[in-house]
């Protein structure tokens, strides 16, 4: 008798850095989990299979695929299909029978889920964000204009028509339900959790808070995070203590951005860096300026899950509603807020020496392997092999 088989099919690079890599890897660690004993068929960016471990290409067949042509991109604005991987999708979901098909984004769902449906083959898929808010907020108007109701649909169908749908945040399955309205599956709230690879972060020791150090971290080369950086720099900035030390860590800023920073003696620019959690334990506190786009802003765990405070644009706080309520994290709208903010997390560090310690269980608590694997088992019922 044949095993039972999954095929994963991925948007995001699961083993780079930021957000989407971040969320796309730990699921796939914990569905790794949830099949265990079954076949695994994986379809990834042919760029990315130097980067995948040598443990998990034991466990699973990576099947790399090219980018489209020039016609097959320029296409997309009337077949509404956006990514690399409609054909060689229905080509193993026809010829190998699988019993589940993990979509890591809807853009691909849209377009392959009635596929799968009709070779009776369930379908998963994880909503990364509210996507027609994450495209608009991300892309010019001629892009906008040109795919924005294709993303739309897609978003759409895969909502619609996928057996599971998986969100990050309460606030994106609301907003999926009043924009399209019932979906025809069952659905799961579950944000970003640690994996099993991760090791256990020790609590932050503060330092003295006369001067203090300020972090940002996250990808410093797409519009939201330029925007709020420069939000940062110019509206929030003279809030800040002169005594305090700005650190901006994250991949490949802008010559933009670089020009923008290097005018403050006060602000560490670190591009690229190799080790972010060495970084980030410089910091007694942590900032997400991020006011665009959809979705749970992944890179708040880089400050929560090393027992750093974290400020947040309450843009960037949704889908924290736990820690918000726990005093973990302290969201704002205006700069005069976050000044309030500033002097109020200060105070808290002053006197409650053991706040990191507090955050750091809370933290590992709501955000175990273990309980998002079995909040995923529960959702689609499996099979044991």
């Amino acid at each position: 008798m044949n095993k039972p088989r999954v095929l994963y099919i991925f948007k995001h690079d699961p083993f780079g850095i930021g957000g989407g890599a971040t969320a796309s890897r730990n699921f796939f660690y914990a569905f790794l989990q949830v099949y265990q004993g079954y076949d695994f068929d994986v379809l990834v960016a042919e760029e990315l299979l130097e980067k995948i471990p040598q443990e998990l290409k034991a466990c699973c067949h990576f099947i790399g695929v090219r980018k489209r042509t020039r016609a097959s991109r320029l296409c997309s604005m009337f077949t509404g299909i956006m990514h690399r991987y409609q054909d060689v999708g229905k080509y193993y979901l026809q010829r190998r029978c699988y019993d589940f098909c993990i979509f890591d984004h809807n853009c691909i769902a849209g377009s392959l889920v009635d596929y799968a449906r009709k070779l009776g083959t369930k379908s998963v898929v994880i909503h990364h964000n509210y996507e027609r808010d994450y495209f608009r907020d991300n892309n010019g108007l001629l892009l906008r204009c040109l795919f924005l109701g294709h993303v739309k649909r897609n978003e759409r169908t895969a909502y619609k028509r996928c057996d599971y749908n998986i969100f990050l945040t309460q606030e994106d399955q609301s907003q999926f339900y009043s924009s399209y309205g019932m979906s025809n599956g069952m659905s799961l709230v579950r944000y970003i959790f640690e994996t099993s690879e991760d090791i256990r972060r020790k609590p932050h020791v503060t330092n003295s808070c006369s001067t203090f150090t300020l972090i940002i971290t996250g990808s410093l080369d797409n519009p939201q995070n330029i925007d709020g950086i420069t939000y940062f720099v110019r509206e929030l900035y003279e809030k800040l203590p002169l005594s305090c030390h700005v650190i901006i860590a994250g991949k490949n800023p802008s010559m933009q951005m670089v020009k923008l920073l290097e005018k403050y003696a006060n602000i560490e620019l670190i591009a690229n860096p190799p080790q972010m959690d060495e970084v980030i334990m410089r910091a007694d506190v942590f900032l997400c300026p991020t006011r665009l786009g959809s979705g749970i802003k992944v890179r708040i765990t880089d400050g929560l899950r090393h027992g750093l405070p974290v400020i947040a644009h309450r843009v960037s706080a949704r889908g924290y509603d736990d820690f918000i309520n726990e005093g973990f994290l302290f969201p704002f709208d205006s700069a005069e807020e976050f000044g309030k903010q500033i002097k109020g997390v200060l105070k808290e560090l002053e006197t409650d020496k053991d706040f990191s310690k507090r955050l750091n269980a809370f933290y590992y608590n709501q955000n175990s392997f273990a309980s998002s694997v079995q909040a995923l088992k529960d959702l689609i019922g499996v099979v044991p092999a």
